[in-house]
C-alpha cells in the first residue's frame, strides 16, 4: 500500500513539494500503518490471525484492535515489520520487543497472539488501488510543480 498504491504515490509527491525532499521510508510506511489500523477500527478492513502452532486463521473482532497500535520496526530479512504494541506510553527496543507503562493496555493487546494476520485482498485493493483518477491527478499536479522548483529527480522518476 505504501509503495504501490494511488494513495501512496500522491502522499509521496505531496511530501517531496511540501518539504523539498524524498519521503522517508520509515515515515511513509509509519503513516500508511496508522491508516490501515483506522480502517480496521472503522469496520472496512477484516483481518484474519494465526495463532502459535495453528494452521487455521481465525477472524479478529475490530474492537480487539481498539487498545493497541502498529509500529514498524527494522527486519534483517523483510527490510521492516510490523509489531502490535498496547496504545499509550511504551517502550519499543530495536527487535521489536514491547514495554508497556500501562499494564492494562497489555493484557488488551496480549489478546492479540497472533504469528501472522492477513486481510482480504479484494478489501485492501478497493481501498488503496494502484490507480485512482482523483489522486493520479493531484499527484500529476504536484510532480509538475517538483520539475519546476527543481526537486529530486530520482524521486519524481519513481513516483511519476
Amino acid at each position: 500500500m505504501a509503495f504501490g498504491s494511488a494513495w501512496g504515490r500522491w502522499f509521496s509527491a505531496q511530501h517531496l513539494v511540501n518539504n523539498g525532499t524524498p519521503i522517508g521510508h520509515r515515515y511513509l510506511i509509519h503513516t500508511a500503518a496508522r491508516i490501515v489500523m483506522d480502517k480496521i477500527l472503522d469496520g472496512d478492513l477484516a483481518v484474519r490471525g494465526r495463532r502459535p502452532g495453528r494452521l487455521e486463521y481465525e477472524d479478529i473482532a475490530r474492537t480487539d484492535w481498539r487498545s493497541s497500535a502498529f509500529y514498524v520496526v527494522d527486519d534483517p530479512i523483510s527490510l521492516w515489520r510490523l509489531v502490535i504494541c498496547p496504545r499509550g506510553v511504551v517502550e519499543i527496543e530495536p527487535d521489536g520487543t514491547v514495554h508497556a507503562s500501562d499494564s492494562i493496555a497489555a493484557q488488551r493487546t496480549a489478546q492479540l497472539d497472533y504469528d501472522s494476520f492477513i486481510v482480504d485482498g479484494y478489501q485492501f485493493e478497493k481501498l488503496w488501488p494502484k490507480t485512482n483518477a482523483f489522486a493520479d491527478k493531484k499527484r500529476r499536479k504536484l510532480l509538475r510543480e517538483a520539475r519546476r522548483r527543481r526537486l529530486d529527480k530520482d524521486e519524481i522518476q519513481r513516483l511519476s
